[in-house]
């Protein structure tokens, strides 16, 4: 951001901050990796491609690398924004030719990691590594060596770790009585700062001690009390002096997930009955490690019993075919006591009457495994899901619909409560593949597949499972295929008893079964595993590798009861998807799921003394009042008050509008010259009515490009020099693309933001063509705030009082995370406000470990974001308002512990008595708790939804921590979903009412559209910003070791929100 003191809003400067001189940082050498990581399997969230989305670029979660540690020394601060420790390695394109542009970006990476490992990850950091690293939590590791891993899905592996520092588990934990998810119980985990006379029982207490929180200070009072209702139902306790008793249920050798439920109810019906007193008593299994009982077991403390388990292990070749007998294979289960879970604390904890620094998570989980597991006798569950087969519908497409329920224990005020959804999911249809891929591909012949078409099967189809329907019945079992051949069943060899025999051929020989399908390829599957081999591997009874099998598609029936989760051809989810119902629809639907499951009671927590009311919670909340939003005194209407969360930009000029004087189009898909000429006049029109002074409303537009050509940088570059006349910077390249594909917006961006370092709009042809008002206005906003200076709206000043008159600094982080199948690392963003009105922010990204969730370099990423403010401000913040994405509940004592002390010794490296108050709050979208109106609430007319300023702190929520939920969107169709807001720290002693309040009205500075957005702004932020990053990302090889940079952004791009 570039500096303004005069503009900051804060009058009184304070003194710079003294601070130790920065130790040296070597810079590397600079290389030469591969080009930026894209995945056609992900959507980084940007929709700046869609401009015209009338959600303000918000997606909701609908149900949902870089060994780099958090660090830097201590750095003064300086007047100017801080700068890269490496110098850029290759220089902006010069202005006087269109010379080919650089072909990789300037970076900052490490070196390729020592000892090994299948790949490195290495980030751009703006100082040494020391300072930041929360003790206990990150390994100390010098941010100039690189942090190898085994393998892309693995956090960090020992080399990465000095000898001198013990190495830490930087896998995310489950609370106590919470399995992980490689099965194992925390309750054993010892603590990263064990020793080794640590001992085990000491985790098995029955609450977790967590760090202290803030209490709930009181209820919101402000604005209008409403009358609504929630989908929470409370759980009834039978007796509050009885017990839960949890027991370890171990299996050795580990099984899988199925066998390990197999496993269990075997030795549930052969030796449960032998355990208890009371034949009254019943069980049940989490399904990973730990057991649920009713009453005890006969089993002393400290006591392990052991049991043989046999379970079918398959047949070994041919089967029962093959004349051979199926072979067992034996388990051994250990079964001994973890813990008695009073009822009377958790009710205590209910009521608030436990100490604070207790955990509940240990009884929540139990409750939770008791109610899904009675619901299974009726549903199947998929994932967090629990679906209904029996209701399911046809598309007529290849897929049904079928609807399904999500449930979740939670604690709220006095009770604990069964929260509960409705879905809906598209599963395929128990189809040949070859049917399903005629549907797809819209052909009625299917005699052959192209390239294009194999590879999105294979990426669709793969991991599905298929039945052989060339076998009898009694003899199928499913197959998980791997991957699709690229040469048809005719054309696909292997070798049988030492010859060379195609797919088709040996059909035909096995079988006497002619292929009618032959031009069409083979599913890849594999069968067998060390030990037992199948298939015509004649040797399999001496063991060895999986062995691959060819299966035709015209031979494989889909398995029923898969979910789909990518469109395939002309089969598009989004189409299929249920229209959404009114919310009293959905109150009503609800209410049913529960009587249908619930009424009668199941057996099992009639067992446990469970029961659910089958009336939804009533609750009074609050309903605030609008902001007063502030536009350019010379607009005709300079104040608004929006209406239901939204406004219209028709009289107003935005607060401080750029100037856009270089700028070009390139289109990448053929178009008509003069169509494009109509849009951008009539964008450059609407530009000038809202404020923005445009003084070249025809910039040059450029001969399409070709969007799948090899160097599309070549064109950038043109456009780039076009822009600025070859001989100035350009301050906007516009770009005409022909959908929103993947992998040319990510090369657009990566250019545009490393190479080129100018700012980039993308624009579909469908836009450009229809030219919608609200699409336009869009494109207007969001130019406006991607260049240096605009500033699309403000918050009444004197409705931020304890922002206005405090230097304040507002910061939002977090992480995204690659698909399942991409191996590649997560990406963290930082964001921070740069002015007094937190309406100019300022961004920093780094790569993590994949899947990692806690930030590991959240300390140096603050200090940069901190010196930033410093240079744009002339001040120091005495306040830090810290919103943070993307954590669940139980990792709040993981981000207490390393995130906050990290932010804490940011502050601490600037100057050692600079301590900033810190409020540090959780953002969460993905929950399943949902409002709805009672009579006598506002509601909107068209939708049915609560209005925007819903503000709920009481009956749903936490019994005694200060967390509430705001719905600050009007939601277009169905119901809206509320954020929930949890205060992890809160130095600045807020009271319930100023910070609902500030919350809401920050909801309204979203710069991509005019309306309010669904949660703040500086947690959308660095959503956008790490979906950004994305396209930032190195994949490269050195020394035949992979690695994982990230690639800068040049300086130029970060004095405005270039990101947008």
């Amino acid at each position: 951001m570039s500096s303004n003191n005069a503009n900051s809003g804060w009058d009184r400067p304070l003194r710079p901050l003294a601070a130790p001189a920065p130790a040296p940082v070597a810079a590397p050498a600079p290389t030469s990796p591969g080009g930026a990581s894209t995945s056609d399997g992900e959507d980084d969230g940007e929709s700046d491609s869609s401009p015209g989305d009338t959600s303000n670029g918000e997606e909701e979660d609908d149900e949902e690398e870089e060994g780099a540690v958090d660090g830097a020394a201590a750095v003064p601060l300086v007047a100017a924004p801080p700068t890269s420790a490496v110098a850029p390695a290759v220089a902006a394109p010069a202005l006087v030719a269109p010379a080919v542009a650089p072909a990789v970006a300037s970076e900052q990476f490490v070196a390729a990691a020592p000892n090994g490992g299948e790949f490195a990850i290495a980030a751009p950091v703006p100082t040494p590594a020391a300072a930041f690293v929360a003790e206990a939590a990150i390994p100390d590791v010098p941010m100039a060596e690189a942090v190898p891993a085994a393998a892309a899905d693995m956090l960090m592996s020992e080399a990465a770790t000095p000898a001198a520092a013990p190495a830490a588990d930087l896998t995310p934990t489950a609370p106590t009585g919470e399995p992980s998810s490689d099965g194992s119980n925390p309750a054993d985990a010892v603590p990263a700062a064990g020793t080794a006379s640590y001992k085990r029982r000491e985790a098995a207490k029955i609450f977790e001690t967590v760090m202290q929180v803030p209490r709930r200070p009181g209820l919101c009072t402000s604005g209008d009390a409403i009358p609504i209702m929630a989908n929470a139902f409370a759980v009834r306790m039978r007796d509050i002096d009885g017990f839960l008793y949890q027991y370890d249920f171990r299996v050795e050798p580990e099984a899988p997930g199925l066998r390990m439920r197999a496993l269990f109810e075997k030795w549930r019906d052969m030796h449960f009955s032998s355990l208890v007193a009371d034949r009254a008593t019943v069980c049940t299994f989490e399904g990973k490690r730990l057991m649920y009982t009713s009453g005890p077991l006969t089993l002393v403390p400290g006591e392990e019993r052991r049991f043989e388990i046999a379970l079918p292990g398959g047949n070994r070749r041919g089967g029962v075919a093959g004349g051979r007998r199926g072979f067992e294979r034996v388990f051994t289960v250990k079964v001994r006591l973890n813990s008695r879970l009073p009822l009377r604390d958790l009710h205590e904890y209910l009521h608030g009457t436990v100490s604070r620094e207790h955990s509940v998570f240990a009884y929540t989980s139990s409750i939770d495994v008791i109610f899904r597991q009675a619901a299974t006798t009726l549903l199947s569950p998929k994932g967090r899901v629990l679906f209904d087969h029996r209701n399911k519908t046809s598309s007529g497409t290849g897929m049904e619909v079928v609807p399904g329920y999500t449930q979740a224990i939670r604690t709220a005020e006095g009770s604990v409560t069964l929260i509960l959804d409705v879905t809906s999911s598209l599963f395929f249809e128990a189809k040949t593949l070859v049917d399903l891929l005629r549907i797809a591909f819209g052909r009625n012949g299917l005699n052959s597949l192209a390239p294009g078409e194999i590879d999105q099967a294979e990426r669709v189809l793969r991991g599905f499972a298929v039945f052989p329907n060339y076998q009898r019945e009694q003899m199928r079992r499913p197959f998980t295929i791997h991957g699709i051949t690229r040469l048809p069943a005719n054309a696909t060899y292997f070798k049988l008893n030492g010859r060379d025999l195609t797919v088709d051929q040996y059909f035909y020989q096995e079988y006497n079964r002619r292929l009618e399908f032959p031009n069409l390829p083979c599913v890849i599957v594999q069968v067998g595993a060390p030990g037992r081999g199948r298939g015509g591997d004649s040797s399999s009874s001496g063991g060895g590798p999986p062995v691959k099998i060819y299966l035709p598609l015209e031979l494989c029936t889909l398995a029923p009861n898969q979910k789909v989760t990518r469109p395939l051809g002309r089969i598009d989810i989004k189409s299929f998807k249920p229209s959404a119902l009114r919310p009293l629809e959905r109150a009503a639907q609800i209410e049913r799921a529960v009587r249908l499951v619930y009424d009668p009671a199941p057996a099992l927590t009639s067992a446990f003394g469970l029961a659910p009311e089958f009336k939804m919670l009533n609750i009074e909340a609050r309903q605030l009042p609008h902001p007063r939003l502030l536009f350019h005194p010379s607009s005709r209407a300079p104040t608004a008050i929006p209406v239901d969360g939204r406004w219209s930009m028709d009289n107003h000029k935005v607060y401080n509008g750029v100037t856009l004087a270089r700028w070009a189009v390139l289109p990448f898909v053929p178009c008509d010259p003069a169509q494009i000429s109509r849009f951008i006049a009539r964008w450059a029109g609407m530009m000038r009515d809202m404020g923005i002074h445009v003084p070249n409303q025809t910039p040059p537009i450029l001969p399409p490009a070709d969007p799948n050509a090899a160097d599309i940088e070549t064109a950038l570059q043109h456009a780039y020099l076009q822009a600025g006349r070859e001989t100035e910077h350009p301050d906007l390249l516009v770009f005409i693309l022909p959908n929103k594909g993947y992998q040319l917006y990510h090369t657009i961006k990566r250019v545009c933001d490393t190479v080129l370092g100018v700012t980039s709009q993308c624009v579909t042809l469908q836009v450009a063509q229809q030219m919608r008002n609200t699409h336009m206005e869009n494109l207007c906003l969001k130019v406006n705030v991607k260049l240096p200076g605009g500033t699309n709206v403000r918050v009444d000043p004197a409705l931020m009082p304890c922002v206005a008159e405090i230097p304040t600094i507002f910061m939002g982080a977090d992480v995204t995370h690659p698909a399942q199948e991409i191996r590649s690392p997560s990406i963290a963003s930082v964001v921070g406000s740069m002015d007094a009105f937190a309406s100019q922010y300022a961004s920093v990204a780094r790569i993590q470990p994949i899947r990692a969730e806690i930030i590991l370099d959240m300390g140096s990423m603050v200090l940069e974001l901190l010196q930033k403010f410093y240079a744009s401000t002339g001040t120091k913040p005495q306040r830090i308002i810290f919103y943070r994405d993307g954590i669940s509940e139980g990792q709040f004592t993981d981000v207490i512990r390393t995130e906050v002390a990290a932010i804490r010794k940011a502050c601490k490296a600037l100057d050692p008595v600079y301590a900033p108050k810190l409020t540090f709050i959780i953002v969460q979208k993905r929950h399943h708790t949902r409002f709805f109106p009672r009579p006598g609430a506002p509601v909107d007319l068209r939708t049915g939804n609560l209005l925007p300023g819903l503000v709920v702190d009481s009956v749903v929520t936490h019994p005694f921590e200060f967390d509430f939920y705001i719905q600050s969107h009007l939601s277009q169709q169905g119901l809206a979903k509320p954020t929930r807001y949890s205060v992890l720290v809160d130095e600045n002693k807020f009271a319930p009412n100023h910070l609902a309040e500030l919350s809401y009205r920050l909801c309204f500075l979203y710069p991509r559209g005019s309306r309010s957005v669904s949660m703040v702004p500086p947690a959308f932020y660095a959503h956008v910003c790490a979906a950004r990053a994305k396209a930032h990302v190195i994949d490269g090889e050195r020394n035949g070791q992979r690695f994982f940079a990230l690639s800068m952004v040049k300086p130029e791009l970060e004095k405005a929100m270039y990101f947008m």
